[in-house]
């Protein structure tokens, strides 16, 4: 989301500073004003330059203007908090040091109740302040970075460090120091309710508030009547409560009871209210018990009375925040006996009281009473809304000031979209009869929600419907909310499809294709990318045009394939509209703004022109990313991953304070590590939070600590003890405990241990590693056949010479002489011959065409839960493997399909294999490897995710064994690469070795030549539906269950936003793609390879015919000529274009 949509939505939820942010959206104009004046007159580079300079001026003026209204508001502000909270802990220390008959009773105390909530509210200002500030600082960073890409300077880093960073409101000490004092009183009174008393006895009466330098001066407040005494409040709400809350109130207890409170009282009124204030919430004590004592008083109580120690809320608040009870039915049936549950018996829906107030209380107090705003800025209308009290609702709305009913609470919610918030239709219909306004106008002065666009983002369909019947104006239905979205567009991103036919008739063909604000996307754009099939087909069937591209130059089927959406990319393709569009390729020089800052502008092209030097460090000279990458020697590497964009790893129990987590510290007992300070949520950048490389995994330990984001108040803590005993993967949930050791939540995280290479390695005086490589590149290339068109054919990569047939060509490559130094896996042009490499359940590496094998027509063994020796016995039987090693050894590369034949049939171990194929023929190893999905969907056995490790090391084993032999013997060495659909395998790869670079296949897309569809498929080929396996969706109860790991692990083989994430996070070279999806979407591949990634084609096509098959291969080749690709993966051959530079 562009920065200003989202400081617009941010400032609906807090209204009360709306007017105290940056004004980012004028400052944005301003930047376009001045930019644009430098373009208006072909200027000389003096003028230029003086132009400039007044610019930057006029600029920066105005930001320090914005900057100054900042920092005031938030000097007040935090001014009245500290006094606020000072005036709080004086009021704690009070309490602590007061003397109570028991140690109880000072947690049944009235004051010890108010002081809590006091506490809560003043903790939510903190909260709600500390976002005004982390708002405003990333709204100067960005608007001062906007400018320097306009102007092409480099102010920012010199502007926020002299000029913002400076200021109070940014400084965060004070804020912090409130927030600590806050959160720990909060602690400790919340430790008195659950009975541990320690705060008290070590209280001091000495102890003087922590926040110091602030005036003693109560804030001035407007005048009531003095307090009733606390001591007498306490004594009778005691006594109240335990007479009315025993199985069967004695009623002339209650009639003693009075007597006593009015004879020993002289404010008799106020103290029944008071009682009665405090009282009226509990819900054990019943309704009838109330309207008993109220009939003994004579309903003398004041009823419009405001009570400041409840914020500020009044009965009639109260009364209305009750919920109902949440079913009629209090019998149950226990093994045939009907029992009676007498907790469900208590009736407290105080509707009574409501009636009441309705007909008794005057009218000129009744309409003031109506409309007081509690704290929270909500009216009993907003609590009625909240609880679903329609019964009150139906009392109060027909003398409710129909002037008020469209006020808004704090956090920007009226009545009305309270209730569609919770799909009440009959508030709604109520509400809107009573004068409630369904289509109010947002404006940049006014943000508000909209009822319509509400309605669409929760997908309530007689509500929407309802509303829609209110108007004939599609003006006042199609508006923007603060987001820029229109209704079509919250539908869309929401996924309500069966919304969409019921705002056709508003919105018009006009709207279904209409841009928005936000993306500039139309609505359609929206469906696929968040990956809503049924509502990306209901909108193509409305008229939703598919020719439709962004600003950016995309279509929608650039999302569909960049967030991994087969399903509705498949739907899509079935239009007419794109079957002439498959082979459309513009050219390179198109846009690839996705990649730059969502809110950036065309720069001008004015230099700097000021003599200041940059605040700009220099490139570095040898770019990491491309030269390669770091490798485990000897130590172990330990990943923590949090999931990303959420926060719901981290679960509280029941905590009063709410308080949130706003970051987490990372500290382990190793001296090396550098402690890791993360703020939550995990940015989507982020794939893991720590990392730590040990010597040895059995004392290693992590410590986890839980902080709000202002303040250095520890939440909760815990540890992770044992990472030595179990999978090299996995989930672990650990305990939170606070201060008091008490277990007050649950920490959720995933983890990977990788191993160091537990042979020996090849030594890098010696063997080069990949990009190192000073060999030729092209080596012992045969001759290549090409058709009339000049492409090369697929049937004859690394195949031998075929006689030259009419409109045929051969070309004649030289061989290249072999290099005087040693190259292993350097080569990435030529050809390479695919081997898969499969475990067996010992480890042992084997080769083989699958990862089962058949040993009858109906059953298959999978070959991850067989030993080598029950392996050799099954395939003795099936083939002569003397014969089969003895014809292998004696093929070259002029023998390649010989070769590609017998690898497709034979099992043999990896060693065996790379002994007996000649060394002229390069090789790509593709391990295969069950997913975490798989393994939970096949009959694998269980300690097959502990034999990974075992399994990589073995097969790098003997690839190492295979390279040294040969170099030793004076042989030709081959060229090796690795490619593995498993994730988690290719990113272990790369951590044990450097020699070797490793490719991502992404195999989770396949081709149907059948059905010209594409096909979802997990990593090594099981069906996959993502509708039924997303974690994150209601699903059927059908359907398999699925973490959220697993998950990800398979989207990064099928989305290529996932895949690129993860290539360029683990230091990858780069991946293996559809060649039909980079056909069908051309733009895919300069977007990729700027990322600094290699990418290869993969011929993927599944279920094609004979007759067809020359065809789909012309149609392959033309693809992939078509494309800036830097390889073909086809017919078991990968090949590369030209030579890769690394």
């Amino acid at each position: 989301m562009k920065f200003g949509k989202y400081l617009a939505s941010r400032q609906l939820e807090l209204p009360e500073y709306s007017g105290y942010f940056i004004d980012y959206k004028a400052l944005k104009k301003l930047i376009k004003q001045l930019a644009g004046s430098n373009h208006e007159n072909n200027l000389s580079m003096d003028e230029m330059q003086r132009t400039l300079k007044e610019n930057k001026a006029s600029f920066f003026f105005r930001v320090e203007r914005e900057l100054d209204k900042v920092n005031q508001f938030y000097l007040e502000k935090q001014a009245d908090l500290a006094v606020n909270v000072d005036l709080l802990l004086r009021k704690k220390s009070e309490l602590l040091s007061k003397e109570y008959s028991s140690a109880s009773a000072m947690r049944h105390s009235i004051s010890y109740l108010n002081l809590y909530q006091n506490f809560k509210k003043i903790h939510q200002d903190l909260s709600r302040l500390q976002q005004f500030i982390e708002l405003n600082e990333t709204g100067f960073s960005k608007v001062v970075k906007k400018w320097d890409k306009r102007s092409k300077s480099h102010t920012k880093e010199l502007f926020i460090q002299t000029a913002v960073s400076v200021q109070p409101v940014f400084h965060k000490n004070d804020i912090n120091e409130l927030s600590d004092s806050v959160t720990h009183s909060l602690f400790e009174l919340e430790s008195i309710m659950d009975g541990d008393y320690s705060a008290v006895a070590n209280y001091s009466s000495n102890n003087t508030s922590s926040v110091r330098g602030i005036s003693r001066t109560t804030p001035s407040a407007e005048p009531h009547p003095p307090a009733l005494p606390q001591d007498e409040i306490d004594q009778v709400y005691a006594s109240f409560v335990t007479i009315a809350t025993v199985n069967d109130p004695d009623v002339k207890l209650l009639a003693r009871w009075i007597e006593n409170v009015k004879s020993q009282s002289t404010s008799v009124e106020r103290l029944f209210t008071r009682v009665l204030t405090l009282a009226v919430g509990n819900l054990e004590i019943s309704d009838q018990f109330f309207r008993q004592f109220l009939e003994m008083i004579n309903w003398e109580i004041d009823w419009v009375v405001v009570s400041r120690d409840n914020f500020n809320q009044t009965l009639l608040h109260q009364c209305c925040a009750i919920a109902p009870p949440v079913s009629d039915q209090h019998i149950v049936i226990n093994n045939g006996v009907k029992v009676v549950n007498h907790g469900e018996q208590v009736k407290h829906s105080r509707k009574f009281m409501v009636e009441y107030i309705m007909k008794n209380v005057p009218e000129d107090k009744l309409r003031q009473l109506l409309v007081v705003k509690d704290y929270n800025g909500r009216m009993c209308i907003h609590y009625a809304a909240h609880a679903r009290r329609l019964d009150l609702m139906e009392l109060i709305l027909p003398v409710f000031p129909r002037e008020f009913v469209d006020d808004l609470d704090k956090d920007s919610m009226s009545a009305l979209l309270v209730a569609i918030k919770h799909g009440e239709f009959p508030f709604v219909k109520l509400l809107v009869e009573h004068g409630a306004d369904c289509f109010p106008r947002s404006s940049d002065t006014k943000l508000q929600y909209l009822p319509v666009n509400y309605a669409c983002k929760y997908g309530n369909y007689p509500i929407l419907e309802f509303l829609l019947c209110q108007t004939k104006d599609p003006e006042k239905i199609n508006q923007q909310d603060v987001e820029g979205l229109f209704p079509l567009h919250v539908v869309s991103r929401s996924g309500h499809f069966r919304l969409i036919k019921l705002l056709m008739p508003f919105a018009g063909e006009a709207n279904i294709n209409r841009r928005d604000g936000l993306n500039k996307w139309p609505p359609l754009f929206y469906a696929a990318s968040e990956g809503h099939s049924k509502t990306a087909e209901e909108l193509v069937a409305c008229g939703a045009q598919l020719d439709v591209v962004d600003d950016d130059g995309y279509n929608v089927l650039y999302y569909c394939v960049v967030q991994g959406h087969i399903d509705i990319l498949n739907k899509l393709l079935t239009y007419a509209p794109f079957c002439n569009q498959r082979n459309s390729h513009p050219g390179a020089s198109m846009s690839l703004d996705i990649l730059e800052d969502p809110d950036s502008e065309d720069a001008t092209s004015l230099e700097k022109t000021d003599g200041i030097p940059d605040l700009k460090l220099p490139p570095p000279i040898l770019p990491l990313r491309r030269y390669g990458h770091n490798f485990l020697e000897q130590k172990v590497l330990i990943e923590v991953i949090f999931p990303r964009d959420r926060s719901d790893f981290i679960r509280l129990f029941d905590s009063s304070t709410n308080l949130k987590p706003g970051r987490i510290t990372l500290v382990s007992n190793n001296l090396e590590s550098i402690p890791r300070n993360v703020l939550l949520p995990v940015g989507e950048e982020r794939t893991s939070v720590f990392q730590a490389d040990v010597d040895a995994l059995a004392d290693f330990r992590i410590d986890f600590e839980i902080f709000p984001k202002f303040g250095t108040r520890l939440i909760a803590k815990t540890s992770a003890l044992e990472f030595a005993q179990g999978n090299s993967f996995g989930e672990v949930h650990l305990p939170l405990f606070d201060l008091r050791l008490k277990n007050i939540g649950e920490l959720r995280l995933n983890y990977q241990v990788i191993y160091p290479f537990s042979g020996s390695l090849l030594e890098t005086s010696k063997f080069d590693t990949y990009w190192k490589s000073s060999t030729n590149f092209i080596k012992n290339r045969q001759s290549l056949k090409l058709n009339a068109a000049g492409v090369l054919s697929p049937n004859n990569f690394l195949s031998p010479p075929m006689p030259k047939k009419d409109g045929e060509m051969v070309v004649d490559v030289p061989v290249t002489a072999p290099p005087s130094s040693v190259v292993t896996a350097t080569s990435l042009s030529g050809e390479y011959l695919r081997i898969k490499v499969c475990l067996l359940n010992d480890g042992t590496p084997v080769v083989c065409p699958h990862w089962s094998i058949s040993i009858t027509e109906s059953i298959e063994l999978y070959l991850p839960n067989l030993k080598l020796e029950q392996l050799t016995s099954i395939t003795n039987n099936l083939f002569d493997y003397e014969r089969v090693l003895r014809d292998l050894s004696a093929m070259g590369a002029d023998d390649i399909g010989l070769i590609k034949k017998l690898l497709r049939i034979i099992y043999l171990p990896l060693t065996t294999v790379l002994n007996v194929v000649h060394p002229q023929i390069n090789l790509n190893l593709e391990f295969v490897f069950p997913s975490q999905y798989e393994m939970n969907q096949l009959p694998f056995v269980s300690n097959i995710s502990q034999q990974l490790n075992s399994f990589i090391d073995l097969t790098l084993t003997s690839v190492f064994d295979h390279v040294r032999s040969q170099v030793e013997a004076n042989h030709p060495t081959r060229s090796i690469i690795f490619l593995s659909s498993n994730s988690l395998v290719c990113k272990i790869l790369n951590w044990k070795q450097p020699n070797f670079p490793v490719f991502l296949l992404m195999n989770g897309i396949s081709y149907s030549a059948k059905t010209h569809q594409f096909v979802s498929r997990t990593t090594n080929g099981l069906p996959w539906s993502e509708h039924l396996h997303d974690p994150r969706r209601s699903v059927s109860g059908d359907a398999p269950q699925i973490s959220e790991v697993a998950y990800a692990q398979e989207l990064s083989i099928r989305s290529i936003k996932e895949a690129v994430n993860f290539t360029m996070a683990n230091n990858l070279i780069g991946l293996v793609c559809s060649i039909h999806l980079l056909d069908l979407v051309p733009k895919l591949v300069p977007l990729i390879r700027s990322k600094g990634l290699l990418l290869v084609a993969s011929s993927d096509y599944i279920g094609g015919d004979d007759e067809n098959e020359e065809a789909q291969i012309q149609m392959e080749l033309d693809a992939y000529t078509r494309t800036d690709v830097n390889g073909l993966r086809f017919d078991d051959v990968l090949s590369f274009k030209g030579d890769i530079c690394m």
